[in-house]
């Protein structure tokens, strides 16, 4: 896992993923980082994960941390 610190950084390269990848217009590329960003940062930064592994020792730690 990567943890990110810098979010212009990853907003910039995440739009240019979103044009790249899926082909999409750079002002809809935009607005689909910011949907994005708005669900993934919290206190300034976000792990990029590489795998399914990553992913799944993510969620199982998320769930031992639920409270409720």
């Amino acid at each position: 896992m990567k943890i990110v610190e810098n979010r212009k950084e990853w907003r910039h390269s995440t739009v240019m993923k979103l044009v790249e990848a899926n082909r999409l217009s750079v002002v809809d590329a935009i607005a689909e980082a910011k949907e994005l960003e708005k669900y993934v940062f919290q206190n300034d930064f976000i792990v990029e994960i590489k795998n399914t592994e990553q992913k799944n020792a993510l969620e199982g730690l998320i769930k031992s941390m639920d409270l409720t």
